[in-house]
C-alpha cells in the first residue's frame, strides 16, 4: 500500500503532494499518519481529480454513528485494513462525542479514474457508516499528532473480494444511465426528435377536448429527453392547440 504526503500538518489548501511512502508495516503507517496525506498519485504532484495517476488504497472516513474501534475490529476481522483515529476521536464535536477514525484498504494498483471512484463508492456502501462526501480520488486526510491516537493493522482478504457484487451492480447501473443519456443526446442533436414526436403522435388521440392533455404529456417527454422548445412547436403543428393554451404549456416547459 502506498500513501502520498504533502509533508504539511492540517493544511487544508495544500496541493503539492510529492512524498510517496510505501506502507509495509504498522511502523511505516504510524509515521505517515502524522502528516496530511492522500491515497493517490498525481501528475506534477498537484493534488486534483483531473491529475489522478493511480492508487492502491481506498481511504474511508468514519465519523457519524461509527462502531467503536474494538467493535469495528471484531466486525471486519476478515478484511485487510489499517486504522487510525482522527484528532476528534471520542471527543466532543458538533455536539456529539463518538468514535471517529480513518480506514485504509489496500488494493491492487488502479490507474483508471472512473473505476477507482466506483471502488470507493462501493466500499462506502459496504461499510454503511462512512462519510460519503469522501469519495473523490483527490481526497486527503489530515495528519494526527495527538499522543492518544490509536493505529491498528488487521491482516485479511482484500476489500475487493467483499465489494465485488456491489461494484458490479453500480457499474451496471452507471452503464445503463450512460446509455440512456447517450440515446437522448443522439435523438436531440441528430434531429431525430422529429421522428420521435411523430411516433408518439401516432398513438395519441388528438381530437378536440383531448389536445391539451396530449401536448402536456409530450412537453413532459421533451423535458425528459432534453429536447429544445422546437420539438414542442413541431408537435403542436399536428395537434393545433390554441395560442392561449399552448403558451401556458410553453411557460411550464421553460421552468425546467
Amino acid at each position: 500500500m502506498t500513501l502520498v504526503s504533502s509533508g504539511t500538518y492540517r493544511e487544508q489548501y495544500a496541493t503539492d503532494y510529492k512524498y510517496i511512502l510505501d506502507i509495509n508495516s504498522l511502523n511505516d503507517f504510524n509515521k505517515v499518519m502524522e502528516y496530511d496525506h492522500t491515497a493517490s498519485s498525481f501528475k506534477n504532484n498537484h493534488r486534483a481529480n483531473e491529475n489522478f495517476i493511480n492508487s492502491n488504497c481506498i481511504m474511508l472516513d468514519f465519523d457519524n454513528g461509527a462502531l467503536s474501534v474494538d467493535d469495528f475490529s471484531k466486525e471486519y476481522k476478515d478484511i485487510e485494513w489499517y486504522l487510525a483515529t482522527s484528532k476528534s476521536h471520542n471527543k466532543e464535536k458538533n455536539g456529539k462525542t463518538e468514535p471517529r477514525y480513518h480506514i485504509y484498504l489496500p488494493i491492487p494498483l488502479v490507474d483508471d479514474y472512473e473505476k477507482y471512484s466506483l471502488m470507493i463508492i462501493s466500499a462506502q456502501e459496504y461499510f454503511k457508516t462512512t462519510d460519503t462526501a469522501c469519495k473523490n480520488p483527490s481526497r486527503f486526510f489530515n495528519g494526527n499528532k495527538e499522543a492518544d491516537k490509536i493505529t491498528k493493522y488487521n491482516n485479511g482478504k482484500c476489500i475487493l473480494y467483499f465489494i465485488k457484487d456491489i461494484y458490479n451492480q453500480l457499474k451496471e447501473n452507471k452503464q445503463k444511465e450512460e446509455t440512456k443519456n447517450n440515446e437522448n443526446i443522439f435523438i436531440n442533436i441528430s434531429g431525430q426528435w422529429k421522428n420521435y414526436i411523430n411516433t408518439v403522435l401516432i398513438n395519441e388521440d388528438i381530437s378536440v377536448g383531448n389536445r391539451n392533455n396530449v401536448l402536456t404529456r409530450i412537453a413532459g417527454l421533451c423535458k425528459k429527453h432534453n429536447f429544445s422548445i422546437d420539438a414542442l412547436y413541431y408537435a403542436n403543428t399536428f395537434i393545433g392547440l390554441g395560442d392561449r393554451e399552448f403558451n401556458n404549456i410553453v411557460k411550464l416547459f421553460n421552468k425546467r
